[in-house]
């Protein structure tokens, strides 16, 4: 009976999370219409009208630095200083065969830019190619006359990757998430952070718990594993840089939330390959998978499977 416990578990995590997903953004009674005809971009929520602005090529795989600008639905002013956020359990993609998956999303608070433009970023696992993404957005501006934030679904189309390398993915061996009651090789998220130049490659860190959640990477976050026990990620985690293929490797520093930053060698301008390996250790509890390399393959560390690359433009 004691093994059968993490399974229960784990099954009432992914029915609860599915309930969400089946619900949407669109749960709540101020449910938005979803966008209109004219403009999908553009929902009326109740008390607001809230227009995504995808940036001037298009939301695409990897990092994606969008807009939303709020105004007030009667008087059509500009609605300042409001809680403007982003519901990651609701911002899913709907792939062609029915199955849902989110995705890492590092700060659930949009910028505040003035004049009701607010500001956030995502970081897109796949192409809208393969399904249909949603983006879920809510709205409180304070006022007391809201009494819960209202809601509004947008449908950007996120398109392919283009130009520089803006993701790329690690697994674990040992270290291993469960999914569907089934134990898989933990995936570690790498996107480019942009910023990139000769002396600085940033990178956002994420991990999959499970189809429906996505988390940030940094010392001291909480996480499970395939038998649902919680273990803490250790500062002495390592993320490392090389741009000579691997004679020598720099440490990227941890800024906290899944932000990584390294100086990669003072670079030329130019195109670059830049190998990047991770090493996940912790302590609390310590495990026998503690600091191992991950993978490309889930397998064991070989030396030519434990980095990945990617190509960079420096101005």
């Amino acid at each position: 009976m004691k093994t059968n416990k993490p399974v229960v578990t784990a099954l009432a995590a992914w029915m609860v999370g599915m309930a969400l997903v089946v619900s949407g953004c669109g749960g709540s009674p101020a449910s938005p219409d979803g966008g209109t005809a004219a403009n999908p971009n553009i929902v009326n929520t109740g008390t607001f009208t809230v227009e995504y602005i995808p940036p001037a090529m298009g939301a695409a795989m990897g990092k994606t630095t969008y807009k939303v600008l709020v105004t007030n639905s009667a008087t059509k002013a500009p609605v300042t200083g409001a809680a403007v956020t982003v519901d990651p359990a609701n911002t899913v993609m709907t792939m062609t065969g029915g199955m849902t998956h989110t995705t890492p999303i590092a700060n659930t608070t949009l910028t505040d830019m003035g004049n009701g433009l607010y500001q956030g970023d995502i970081y897109y696992l796949m192409a809208s190619t393969g399904g249909s993404w949603n983006l879920c957005i809510n709205v409180d501006d304070h006022s007391g006359a809201v009494t819960m934030p209202e809601m509004a679904d947008f449908t950007p189309n996120v398109g392919m990757a283009m130009g520089d390398t803006k993701a790329v993915q690690l697994k674990g061996f040992a270290d291993k998430i469960s999914n569907m009651m089934t134990p898989e090789a933990r995936k570690y998220y790498l996107f480019n952070d942009g910023g990139t130049s000769g002396t600085a490659f940033n990178i956002f860190l994420a991990t999959r718990e499970s189809m429906l959640n996505h988390v940030a990477v940094s010392g001291g976050t909480i996480l499970k594993d395939h038998m649902a026990a919680t273990w803490k990620v250790d500062p002495a985690t390592s993320l490392a840089v090389s741009s000579d293929g691997g004679t020598t490797w720099t440490s990227f520093t941890d800024n906290a939330g899944g932000k990584w930053s390294v100086n990669p060698g003072n670079l030329a301008p130019g195109t670059h390959n830049l190998r990047v390996k991770l090493s996940v250790t912790t302590n609390t509890p310590v495990t026998v998978w503690s600091g191992e390399f991950k993978t490309t393959d889930g397998l064991a560390a070989t030396g030519t499977n434990d980095f990945q690359t990617f190509s960079v433009t420096v101005p």
